[in-house]
């Protein structure tokens, strides 16, 4: 991240250097959630593999907004730590998810090794939001709800999350969005989710990537609100 910093600042003193005046800070979208802790607090680098300066660099710069760390206001630990401890649960079904992200990332830690990508000049594979059991000893805000997160991941008893005939038997009118460029959501997948429910009114776009009801969120309640009435095209 420091060095994005850096690289952030030359080009802003490269077009101050053109004529090209500033008048708002520059946005930094990040989904890891260490970086956001070392931006609060750059004691942190003892639990990281970040060099001190870097950690110092980085708080300096957010803590002043030069650079607004975007994705701080997304997922919040101290104030939605839910999100954490049902990130998997919530994906359950007659089994317990004994930790699944971590699990898998250890089976295949060599494609996660970006360093090693980046020589061998092959995809870099990214965690995404995933959730995983260390955060709740490094992160202060999740370490009270430890003891639950553990419970939570070893409870087999989950019950089935779908009733499919029910869902076949739909008479309520619906409208879904299904984001073709998904990087979190599965495509296809979503495609045969959506194929069970009756009566569906699907809208499939590439216009948003996730994040469309956080990005243009009028925008796309009165495109599905708009197919629901009859007043909107079902593409």
């Amino acid at each position: 991240m420091a060095s994005i910093i850096v690289e952030i600042i030359w080009l802003r003193w490269f077009l101050v250097d053109m004529g090209v005046s500033f008048s708002e800070p520059t946005p930094m979208y990040y989904d890891n959630t260490n970086v956001i802790q070392i931006t609060r607090n750059p004691v942190s680098y003892e639990q990281t593999n970040h060099v001190k300066i870097d950690c110092h660099l980085t708080c300096h710069y957010f803590q002043s907004a030069y650079i607004p760390l975007q994705f701080e206001n997304w997922i919040e630990f101290e104030t939605n730590p839910l999100y954490a401890l049902l990130h998997e649960s919530i994906y359950c079904q007659g089994a317990s998810s004994l930790w699944s992200a971590h699990k898998v990332r250890g089976e295949y830690e060599s494609i996660f090794d970006a360093i090693s990508a980046a020589k061998e000049a092959r995809p870099v594979f990214f965690t995404g939001e995933m959730v995983f059991p260390w955060m709740f000893d490094e992160f202060n805000a999740l370490r009270p709800f430890k003891e639950a997160a553990h419970l939570l991941a070893e409870k087999d008893d989950w019950p089935p999350l779908y009733d499919v005939k029910v869902l076949n038997n739909n008479q309520v009118p619906v409208a879904a969005a299904v984001y073709f460029e998904d990087m979190y959501v599965n495509f296809h997948l979503a495609m045969e989710t959506s194929s069970e429910i009756g009566g569906i009114r699907l809208w499939v776009t590439n216009e948003y990537m996730h994040t469309g009801l956080r990005d243009s969120g009028s925008q796309v309640l009165d495109q599905l609100m708009g197919m629901l009435q009859g007043k909107k095209p079902w593409f």
